[in-house]
């Protein structure tokens, strides 16, 4: 998998993280791997990713520095 998102990071502090969606009864080795026509996602999961952002950023909000 390849993402370009370090490319970005070497210009400007980021944070990046995967969340894992895919559907549960999935065999791991049956995957489609991202960026392709075959990807699927269970949507249930962001649910949980939008709450795990959130944390992440009222954390870093409320951080001393």
């Amino acid at each position: 998998m390849a993402e370009d998102f370090s490319f970005y990071q070497r210009a400007v502090p980021g944070f990046f993280f995967f969340l894992g969606a895919y559907p549960a009864d999935m065999k791991l080795e049956k995957q489609p791997t991202h960026h392709t026509a075959d990807f699927m996602i269970d949507e249930k999961a962001m649910v949980t990713g939008v709450k795990a952002f959130l944390n992440l950023t009222f954390d870093y909000m409320n951080a001393k520095k």
